[in-house]
């Protein structure tokens, strides 16, 4: 990607300096010329994605918004052009392996996977693998909020897989439609 100006690595230098400046900086910055560096410094890691936290109300909770991934869905519609494929393999990585972490550690941010459903949705149908649709799943399990991600699947990234009509995008709109509908028994136990 493009050489970024010393003064674009000043910037970098004091964001990474001041964590208090991330969030507007997340929001204004554009373009995959960022996402190199911003890699290397590891924003995107699965460690830097935040967990709740107690809210002062005793049993509720915050569920803190990840600064990078504002950046990552600006920048996901250049993943669609040609050349682009090597980014748009590494920001499903990046996708997969911050979503398999929270797997593993049980954790869930119910915002960082709604904007992960933005993201895949610039994500070359091809490079999505249907074991990828567990890792939606997860998301649609989130305790505090499921809406955002099923309408944002549901209503956007649905539609556009079935309008290509090509197999693949068939079988990955399939398995969406199941992962959107899946049926939950619960157990009710009446009390009397």
């Amino acid at each position: 990607m493009a050489d970024l100006t010393p003064a674009e690595y000043d910037l970098l230098a004091r964001i990474k300096d001041k964590e208090e400046l991330r969030p507007f900086f997340f929001r204004k910055a554009k373009g995959l010329k960022w996402f190199d560096v911003l890699d290397q410094e590891g924003y995107f890691s699965p460690g830097s994605n935040p967990t709740p936290v107690p809210a002062k109300e005793e049993g509720y909770v915050k569920v803190p918004f990840w600064p990078a991934t504002e950046y990552l869905v600006a920048t996901s519609p250049e993943l669609l052009e040609a050349g682009k494929e090597a980014y748009a393999e590494r920001v499903l990585n990046i996708v997969r392996e911050v979503t398999q972490d929270a797997i593993d550690k049980s954790v869930s941010n119910y915002r960082t996977w709604w904007q992960f459903s933005k993201i895949i949705q610039n994500i070359p149908p091809h490079l999505i693998h249907l074991d990828d649709l567990a890792l939606i799943d997860y998301w649609f399990d989130d305790k505090y909020e499921r809406g955002l991600v099923a309408e944002s699947l549901g209503q956007h990234w649905l539609i556009g897989l079935l309008d290509r009509k090509d197999k693949h995008c068939d079988a990955l709109a399939m398995d969406l439609l199941h992962t959107l509908y899946k049926i939950i028994f619960v157990d009710n136990v009446s009390s009397g």
